[in-house]
């Protein structure tokens, strides 16, 4: 596969390519602010527990994982893409999984969170539920170029949010199936 660096080289080269590759033929409405940057779900769900025992602020977020300010914002963020924070705070699904205490209850609400976030619908509906078993870091990196219009480091960097987000969603889907009872 091209990498999107050697194919924003060849475009430059090329003076249709040059144009081409500054209007790329967006085909959707998705930005940046929809493009997670964390990778751990799991961390990440722990951040409305924090926001309802007081922790609010970016700066609160991330001295409680010790870490810079710009991860508390990006925890803030993605909880936001979640649905569990808004502008007036923990959202009804943000109080529950604050207040949730069971692994498996756990796992099935970050599930249900990532599979309506505006990326992975998107994704799902231009590639197939395949994306979700088999993520391919490639494909989302070009779409994220190409489609969203990321710079190349950019879209490489998120790219690999989103393939955490989807392998979560795989295991977590192989573990659900792994428990329910044959039907047969």
């Amino acid at each position: 596969m091209t990498s999107i660096r050697a194919v924003v080289r060849l475009n430059r080269n090329d003076t249709v390519g040059a144009r081409n590759d500054m209007t790329r033929g967006r085909t959707n409405d998705l930005t940046i602010r929809d493009i997670p940057q964390k990778e751990n779900l799991h961390m990440i769900s722990s951040v409305p527990k924090l926001y309802a025992d007081g922790l609010k602020t970016s700066k609160q977020i991330a001295a409680h994982f010790n870490q810079h300010i710009r991860h508390g914002h990006f925890f803030i963020h993605e909880c936001r893409l979640l649905g569990w924070i808004d502008d007036n705070g923990l959202t009804e699904d943000g109080l529950r999984i604050s207040r949730c205490h069971d692994d498996a209850e756990r796992s099935q609400l970050i599930r249900r969170a990532v599979f309506e976030t505006r990326i992975i619908r998107t994704l799902v509906k231009r590639f197939g539920r395949g994306i979700i078993e088999n993520p391919d870091r490639g494909r989302i990196e070009e779409f994220l170029y190409f489609e969203v219009g990321l710079s190349p480091s950019t879209a490489k960097r998120r790219s690999s949010s989103i393939v955490a987000w989807l392998r979560f969603l795989s295991a977590s889907l192989d573990r659900e199936s792994a428990t329910e009872p044959d039907h047969r």
